[in-house]
């Protein structure tokens, strides 16, 4: 039988991430999905490759509106995995692609997500 399993974080910590990224390198165990709320930088460029090489897919970064926290990151080469998922003020939900081609423009989620 084949274990899988989902990885769930939630602020401050991107440990949800980093548990993913290992246990897919490291086990025989399958990642469902992971999805973090509200959570800063998980690591540098080379992370980021490696990461979303396997776990794009089942990844997913829920950010709401101006949280600070998904800006905060322990080091300035630090960046974001996994999709976007963004919820504006009115607390309407977008992915990246749906909220270009209804708004056109990144501005307000640069400014606030990243």
């Amino acid at each position: 039988m084949l274990l899988s399993i989902v990885f769930v974080g939630v602020f401050v910590c991107p440990i949800a991430n980093v548990l993913a990224f290992f246990t897919v390198y490291e086990t025989d165990i399958e990642v469902s999905g992971i999805y973090t709320f509200g959570e800063p930088k998980s690591g540098n460029i080379g992370f980021q490759i490696c990461h979303d090489e396997k776990l794009i897919d089942k990844s997913f970064r829920f950010v709401n509106n101006r949280d600070a926290v998904a800006r905060i990151s322990q080091s300035r080469s630090y960046v974001h995995v996994g999709n976007l998922v963004y919820f504006d003020t009115d607390g309407d939900m977008y992915d990246i692609a749906t909220y270009i081609s209804k708004f056109g423009i990144l501005k307000d989620i640069i400014r606030f997500c990243c």
